[in-house]
């Protein structure tokens, strides 16, 4: 058993039934198409290519930040500023 302090392994325990959780749903996810209009807001070296298989109309919004940035001030402020 890991030696933790206080409440870490209730936490990772906690982290590791919600990691399940969301696996199992990903699995069992089937992807439909969508015809509607999409804005995608695309970061650094986001692919796009795999999106348009099941998006009918997609117009791709480039913001200066990658994955994880993208929410962050002051990228936030450039996926705000996207044209529907």
């Amino acid at each position: 058993m890991l030696d933790l302090p206080g409440d870490a392994l209730a936490e990772t325990g906690d982290g590791l039934a919600i990691f399940q959780a969301l696996t199992d749903l990903l699995a069992a996810h089937q992807v439909r198409p969508y015809a509607g209009p999409v804005t995608f807001v695309r970061g650094d070296g986001t692919p796009v290519e795999r999106w348009r298989a099941t998006l009918g109309s997609i117009t791709v919004h480039p913001v200066d930040a990658d994955h994880y940035a993208i929410i962050r001030a002051p990228e936030l402020a450039g996926v705000l500023d996207a044209d529907p």
